[in-house]
């Protein structure tokens, strides 16, 4: 038995060491880019420009990849000959809107603390349903954890995705299906989380769940749907077609929830070879030289 409680005990110590080093390792990692990160390295650049552009009355033109990238060239990152896309939906940059207004490392601050208190509000949810007498231990390792320390550290959007993911998991906990549905339409922004979750729905014939998804799908869409329209005058098909593969999940998913069809082989052969060719020739043809825009 004692043999037993000393390699219980090497273990725990073990774990806490590697947990404290690897939180120390991620913070030296933060410190030492907090320059770059000022500079506008890091994914939080699609947000905070897109905010911008919206917020100067170019709503038309988020899509357009000359205004991104005229947006972007204010920050000098030499990795940006070719901007990184903004190809979220376009619902998602309303949260983003109010920080446009601050400076960028001010904005990344304040995107950076918000995730903090999200991480702190999904831990506590958590928790409470995990029933572990070591919730220091595992609020310390989510901390400590890479993909955690990355997302805030690239300003990501991951900690968002996974709060409104644990939120659906707590409706349905407490019989919530309609709120389940509407904190799972909020995800859409990254569709390969949230449709999974609609086949799980349609399973388990959580209907309400279903329909609320629906209803704030739809209101999702035309609001996204209605600023697409507009960047079609004023962008590249190409850059914009993407958004348009979800088509066919949303056709498979509605024919078989209002008429019963099922999804055939033919089908889904077709829809592939239609995305696979369209993903090689975008892949395959020359970028055409960008000219940089001034922004005012």
């Amino acid at each position: 038995m004692s043999k037993n409680n000393a390699a219980a005990k090497l273990y725990r110590l073990t774990l806490v060491s590697v947990i404290a080093a690897s939180f120390m390792f991620h913070l030296a990692i933060l410190w030492e880019s907090r320059g770059k990160i000022a500079a506008g390295y890091g994914d939080f650049i699609i947000f905070y420009t897109g905010a911008q552009i919206i917020n100067d009355g170019k709503a038309k033109e988020l899509f357009k990849v000359g205004t991104q990238n005229a947006y972007q060239a204010k920050f000098e990152v030499p990795q940006l000959e070719w901007p990184l896309p903004f190809n979220h939906a376009p619902y998602e940059l309303f949260l983003f809107l109010p920080l446009a207004h601050f400076s960028y490392p001010m904005a990344h601050a304040i995107w950076s603390g918000m995730n903090l208190l999200l991480l702190a509000f999904v831990l506590q949810w958590l928790l409470s349903y995990v029933h572990s007498p070591h919730n220091l231990f595992i609020g310390a390792s989510v901390l400590a954890w890479f993909p955690t320390m990355e997302a805030l550290r690239l300003g990501q959007d991951s900690i968002l995705s996974a709060a409104l993911l644990l939120a659906v998991f707590a409706a349905l906990k407490r019989q919530h299906d309609g709120w389940a549905g509407f904190f799972l339409a909020l995800g859409l922004y990254k569709p390969q989380l949230v449709l999974p979750m609609v086949g799980v729905f349609l399973v388990a014939r959580r209907w309400r769940s279903l329909i609320v998804f629906g209803v704030t799908g739809v209101v999702l869409a035309t609001i996204s749907l209605f600023l697409l329209s507009w960047a079609y005058a004023h962008a590249e098909a190409s850059y914009l077609a993407p958004s348009e593969f979800t088509a066919f999940l949303w056709a498979s998913l509605l024919g078989y929830l209002v008429f019963s069809e099922h999804v055939g082989l033919a089908t889904i052969a077709g829809a592939a070879l239609i995305i696979g060719g369209c993903v090689i020739a975008a892949r395959s043809a020359p970028k055409p030289a960008l000219e940089r825009e001034v922004v005012p």
